[in-house]
């Protein structure tokens, strides 16, 4: 009896130790890492979006601005994926595989990952129908870009998408779903835009259910980005984007010469950056597989032969080297001139001119002659004078340089081809706008510039703005309101051209409108510039061209033409100038107009 007893209680002892252990090994050896598990369970962690910076057009007017989004997000740890993938995939018409692969990817993350964006009422009714007893997915309201202007300006403002691997490996300001600058604008000031997120801890139950914001901890709030003036017209640009309608493809560069600043940049076809912040896989491959190339920023990235726009600058070199003077004339213009034995063609019969006229009627002639008197050696030295092969460096990360001929010899075929802005020359629109400036501005081309101020900057964005202060580009400044602004500073570098060279090459351009190619261009009471310009294409119908340059008092314009694929550039592309012109200085000519009743 004894020994039952003594074994009972040796046996109890050894029980009670075991458990003693056991409690000890979790209560003080592993006490904190179960706290830490207890706690990670009754608390949720929530990233709190930032919004975006807003975007303003010169007027004020709001062109990328920021709204509350309902938001569907998920918690790798707690989701029935058998339930992700059978119905909500469905439901939110998601993609599975992407789906399966960003869960198994980010199982281990903190925080709720975001699975779609701007949920409409209906998915939203639908989800909230079948997510009662359903652990690991929420619903959220984010801040979200929002485009009010929708297409006009969207090859310049660009877009946004969701933050990469990669985004996240760079930068830690980041987290996974937040959206970044891709293009564009957007692109191109993303470390000025962007806010900084916040963060927010949530009591659960046992269920998931959120009850209330954690008590013992105090939510950091998200920080918004700093907001950014431009340049841009948006009412100019929404009346040119009425005037491409009629065309599959084309563009209208508008420039302040004097100040570099781009007022309207509009381009045919063009996409709704809206679009990209709901945007799936197939809707992608779709956009970029578009025959129409929406995505494609004609204006700084699109490469053609200047034509006969490019003429003024063959006499521009030509003056200059005292080849010429406005006088001078050449074999008249019999519709043709054989270089040869290959007959090389005009698109009229223009006979004796001299170089006023022959820029005002862009005669082919004139010019095959003028080039091969000026010499290859002499046009390759223009194109590098004029800085050609450079891009203008506009705040758009999309340009691509401008070509010229690599060959130091050729026939004179090839010479005089590339007098009239043919063969092996492409330039963009923009480059070519870029020239023009430097014509109409006396020699003094300006940097072209969409961002005419920064307002609203927080500390986070004080690298990058330091970055544009020692390049030059803005300068801090105290406004009236004792509010603190970064603006743009306009800078400008000479062509190497004498100033009475360039007053000749005006008075072409000036005759062009008056009695030339670009008649259809002239306003009433303004003075109005142009060179009309048909660039040859081997793909179709030739691209027409206008360059047109308009000033009155305090305002001037510089405006850059191209419809593709529809003919000569005095027939179709002329007339839209006019349109523009008139807009553009409508105080001056109505009160011309009155004046004149009067």
């Amino acid at each position: 009896m004894k020994r039952k007893f003594k074994n009972f209680i040796l046996f109890t002892s050894l029980l009670f130790l075991i458990i003693f252990s056991r409690v000890f090994y979790l209560q003080v050896l592993k006490g904190e890492r179960y706290e830490k598990l207890s706690y990670n369970q009754r608390i949720r962690k929530v990233i709190l979006r930032a919004p975006r910076g807003r975007i303003f057009d010169a007027q004020g007017f709001l062109i990328a601005d920021t709204k509350l989004s309902y938001n569907l997000s998920i918690l790798p740890q707690e989701i029935d994926t058998s339930f992700i993938f059978q119905y909500i995939s469905k439901i939110l018409n998601i993609d599975i595989n992407n789906l399966k692969e960003k869960i198994i990817e980010y199982k281990n993350y903190p925080y709720p990952i975001l699975v779609k964006r701007n949920l409409s009422k209906e998915e939203i009714i639908r989800l909230e129908e079948n997510l009662i007893f359903k652990q690991g997915i929420r619903i959220e309201i984010n801040p979200s870009r929002y485009y009010p202007f929708k297409n006009v300006s969207s090859l310049a403002i660009g877009y946004l998408n969701e933050t990469s691997k990669e985004d996240l490996n760079k930068d830690t300001l980041y987290n996974l779903g937040d959206l970044i600058g891709r293009y564009g604008i957007e692109g191109y000031y993303e470390k000025i835009l962007r806010g900084k997120d916040g963060l927010a801890l949530i009591e659960v139950d046992a269920r998931g259910r959120e009850i209330q914001p954690f008590s013992e901890a105090k939510e950091i709030p998200a920080v918004s980005g700093a907001d950014i003036y431009l340049s841009l017209d948006i009412n100019l640009n929404l009346f040119c984007d009425s005037l491409l309608n009629n065309y599959s493809a084309g563009l209208i560069l508008g420039i302040e010469p004097k100040t570099g600043r781009i007022i309207i940049f509009s381009g045919k076809p063009n996409f709704d950056p809206n679009m990209f912040l709901k945007l799936n896989y197939k809707e992608w491959q779709r956009l970029i597989k578009d025959k129409g190339k929406p995505l494609f920023s004609r204006i700084v990235a699109g490469l053609y032969p200047p034509g006969s726009t490019f003429k003024p600058f063959i006499a521009l070199q030509a003056l200059k080297k005292g080849l010429i003077d406005e006088k001078s004339l050449f074999s008249p213009c019999y519709g043709q001139y054989k270089i040869g034995k290959k007959n090389f063609k005009c698109w009229q019969s223009h006979g004796s001119l001299n170089l006023v006229d022959a820029i005002a009627y862009s005669c082919n002639i004139y010019f095959y002659q003028l080039g091969i008197k000026l010499g290859l050696k002499e046009i390759l030295k223009l194109m590098k004078d004029l800085n050609i092969p450079n891009k203008t460096n506009v705040d758009l990360l999309e340009e691509t340089n401008s070509r010229i001929p690599e060959y130091q010899t050729a026939p004179l075929g090839k010479i005089a081809n590339l007098a009239i802005g043919q063969g092996e020359i492409a330039l963009t629109p923009i480059k070519l706008a870029e020239l023009y400036c430097g014509i109409f501005n006396n020699g003094l081309i300006p940097q072209l510039h969409f961002l005419d101020s920064i307002k609203n900057a927080k500390i986070f964005h004080r690298d990058f703005l330091d970055s544009l202060i020692k390049k030059n580009i803005i300068k801090m400044i105290i406004n009236d309101k004792k509010e603190t602004l970064y603006q743009y500073i306009n800078k400008f570098y000479r062509i190497p051209f004498p100033l009475e060279v360039i007053e000749t090459i005006k008075k072409g351009l000036l005759a062009v409108v008056e009695k030339g190619t670009g008649r259809s261009a002239g306003v009433p009471g303004v003075k109005v510039y142009g060179k009309t310009g048909t660039a040859q294409n081997p793909f179709g119908k030739d691209h027409a061209w206008f360059i047109g340059y308009a000033e009155k008092r305090d305002k001037n314009l510089l405006l850059v033409i191209l419809l593709e694929n529809v003919g000569a550039g005095g027939v179709y592309a002329t007339p839209i100038a006019r349109k523009i012109f008139v807009k553009y200085f409508s105080s001056y000519v109505a009160e011309r107009e009155n004046n004149f009743n009067n």
